[in-house]
């Protein structure tokens, strides 16, 4: 075995890792080693900076990628560095802030080794072959109320839609990074159908729509709706014979979803309720609105923050004690500063306008992947958990990396070495 073909199979197994750990590690954290909890949770950072630190050592091309990440990590750490030496923050909570902030330098050195297209076809499969565990794990937590496998974390409760029945969080730790998951795997599962035989095809899909029921999210189901309708839409070619089978499609539907309702009928009547009572008592496009716009009021921020991660929910209750900032934007500002903070929200939309732009162009020339996986994450970028939940924003950054291998479809191997 080569040298070449050690550092390729290297790079590719500590990647391989960094997806599967973002995928199951809730499940090893809830089930396996819970009283090793809290330490686990930061696996999925230190295998991203892992990954970097090999890619550096064995990469020209890492190397030369360097040029525009490494100054912005250095501002990091001197960033971190400050709020250190104020007793803002300790130095674990600086370590952490940085890696939850950096974490796309750290994931974007490390692309050295295989083509792009490739390696992005490599990790989607990846992705998929999670569905069958989260659909187990999913009928175990919901099939009854208050179902002893519901377990939860320490201090924590998992989230009950209604009547005692847990919504469904699969191999995670909780309903949030699930969600994020499914909407995910439905972006896959359209793309890749033409790599999977019918029968198959069709049993993922009812394991997925099953699993949205699960959830017990609204969120969850008007984004995957939205993701495939946006793949009817992208996908031209197909669209008319889509339109042609909707009669044969909508009777093909009717008993699997008497099967779904018949099986999951607590979880489902569940679901319902809580879109009815949503729908009364709340004004969703108001609360994405006051997300969007509510950063800019907050009376708490200063001019440079309290320390990167200081608010989020790798520490608070993991290495500090302290009250959780829930929303993202507002979060940023007050743990950068107003200063660093607004050029952060600044850079994240401009990030949005970028990918919405390169989707237009995909879709100009008929390529269907990259607009289905801008998206599937767009909403995080715009007012998410990009830097917050660990499981949303692990997924966010892997769906953005595929984004950006995907776009480039070329065979860019590192041949220097």
């Amino acid at each position: 075995m080569g040298d070449r073909t050690i550092k390729k199979s290297t790079y590719l197994i500590l990647l391989s890792l960094l997806v599967n750990s973002w995928m199951y590690i809730g499940f090893v954290r809830l089930y396996l080693f819970p009283s090793y909890a809290k330490l686990l949770y930061f696996i999925p950072f230190g295998l991203t900076l892992a990954l970097a630190v090999y890619s550096l050592a064995n990469s020209q091309v890492a190397i030369r990628k360097n040029l525009f990440f490494l100054p912005l990590i250095y501002l990091g750490v001197f960033f971190q560095g400050i709020h250190i030496f104020q007793n803002h923050i300790d130095l674990k909570i600086a370590v952490y802030g940085l890696l939850l902030y950096c974490f796309p330098f750290f994931l974007f050195i490390g692309t050295p080794f295989y083509g792009h297209l490739r390696l992005a076809e490599k990790l989607e499969k990846q992705i998929l072959l999670g569905i069958y565990p989260n659909l187990i794990l999913s009928f175990l937590q919901t099939y009854v109320p208050n179902s002893k496998y519901a377990t939860s974390l320490e201090d924590t409760n998992q989230l009950v839609s209604s009547s005692g029945y847990v919504r469904a969080f699969g191999t995670f730790s909780s309903t949030t990074g699930f969600s994020y998951y499914l909407a995910l795997a439905t972006c896959l599962m359209i793309f890749n159908s033409t790599k999977k035989s019918k029968r198959l095809y069709l049993i993922n899909w009812i394991a997925i729509l099953s699993m949205f029921a699960m959830s017990g999210s609204r969120t969850a189901i008007l984004t995957g709706g939205l993701i495939i309708l946006t793949g009817f839409i992208v996908q031209k070619n197909r669209f008319a014979r889509v339109i042609r089978k909707l009669p044969v499609m909508f009777l093909a539907s009717i008993p699997i979803a008497v099967l779904l309702s018949t099986i999951l009928r607590g979880p489902v009547e569940a679901l319902l309720i809580r879109f009815q009572v949503a729908s009364t008592q709340e004004n969703s496009f108001l609360r994405v609105w006051q997300t969007l716009t509510g950063f800019s009021q907050r009376d708490d921020s200063s001019l440079f923050g309290t320390g990167l991660g200081s608010y989020s929910t790798g520490s608070v209750g993991y290495v500090s004690t302290g009250q959780w900032i829930e929303q993202d934007l507002a979060r940023t500002i007050v743990e950068a500063g107003s200063l660093v903070g607004f050029c952060l929200v600044l850079a994240r939309w401009i990030l949005c306008c970028f990918l919405i732009y390169i989707a237009k162009a995909q879709i100009r020339d008929d390529l269907v992947e990259v607009p289905l996986l801008v998206i599937t994450v767009l909403p995080n970028i715009l007012y998410g958990q990009l830097v917050g939940q660990g499981s949303i924003a692990v997924g966010s950054w892997l769906t953005i990396f595929l984004i950006f291998l995907r776009r480039s479809r070329t065979e860019n191997i590192d041949k220097t070495n």
